[in-house]
């Protein structure tokens, strides 16, 4: 808990934070925590698939239309019946689960409905060591990778309209990993991932993303927290002391063309 004082300076620097965002844009919110109010019907369908197929469960980003979470009741074998009825389409891949519209399929006069037979998601991880962090190891970044596809609320993957010559839809995901000590007095080091949905020819960010917190321990690592999505393209993020207590918080600057958000995140355990 903070003291006076720290209130006061957390304010202040709350403040001074927002005026330097230009404009607003995305969703710049608390970190999720245990107690937060009931999740999304997305996350919700989401949580309950990848338990019962026991592998990740991503959704198209143009899958927006309301998915009622009842159909998580379903016996397991009459699940894919329960979400057809909701016009939804499944693919079972060999890394994943992906779950989009039946309507994207139908052509239309625009051309603008999907024409591959199936998707492919390339789930790249890479390190990504900033100012005073150390690169984490092989093992590290495989721990920390599937403690991310088994709990994380994945971001939406950005669909092709077109396929490639093999008649596959291409998606990607990337995981960058940082490792950083973040408490003052501490040997306790942290782990920060940018999960975002990556262009699969470009090698860059498409669109949303989250930040995934944890914590390196003697038994491995320890999932934390996930942040909102991110509504728009990463831009520039490291670590600060706003509080000028000597701990440290997470910045991100995000970017939309000519707008601007900043975006604090605390590094605390719930």
């Amino acid at each position: 808990m903070c003291d006076g004082r720290e209130r006061k300076m957390l304010k202040g620097n709350i403040v001074k934070l927002l005026q330097l965002a230009v404009t607003l844009w995305g969703s710049c919110a608390a970190a999720q925590q245990p107690a937060a109010p009931a999740l999304p019907p997305h996350d919700q369908v989401q949580d309950c698939l990848r338990k019962l197929w026991a592998k990740p469960v991503f959704w198209d980003s143009r899958a927006v239309a309301p998915v009622d979470p009842s159909v998580c009741g379903a016996p397991p074998g009459k699940i894919e019946d329960a979400l057809k009825a909701q016009h939804l389409s499944v693919f079972h891949l060999a890394n994943a689960v992906f779950l989009t519209s039946a309507d994207f399929f139908t052509p239309n006069r625009m051309g603008s409905y999907y024409r591959w037979k199936t998707p492919s998601i390339s789930i790249r991880v890479l390190p990504l060591t900033l100012d005073e962090s150390r690169s984490p190891s092989d093992a590290e970044l495989r721990q920390i990778t599937d403690a991310i596809l088994q709990r994380s609320h994945l971001t939406p993957l950005t669909c092709p309209f077109v396929d490639n010559s093999d008649g596959i839809g291409e998606l990607a995901l990337s995981i960058e990993i940082d490792i950083h000590k973040m408490h003052i007095g501490s040997s306790r080091e942290s782990a920060i991932a940018l999960v975002v949905n990556t262009d699969p020819q470009l090698d860059k960010v498409a669109g949303t993303g989250r930040i995934i917190y944890g914590e390196l321990e003697d038994a491995g690592f320890r999932y934390l927290w996930e942040t909102p999505l991110l509504y728009s393209s990463f831009g520039q993020w490291g670590y600060d002391d706003l509080l000028r207590n000597g701990n440290l918080q997470i910045s991100l600057t995000t970017s939309w063309g000519s707008r601007r958000a900043i975006c604090a995140f605390l590094c605390v355990r719930p």
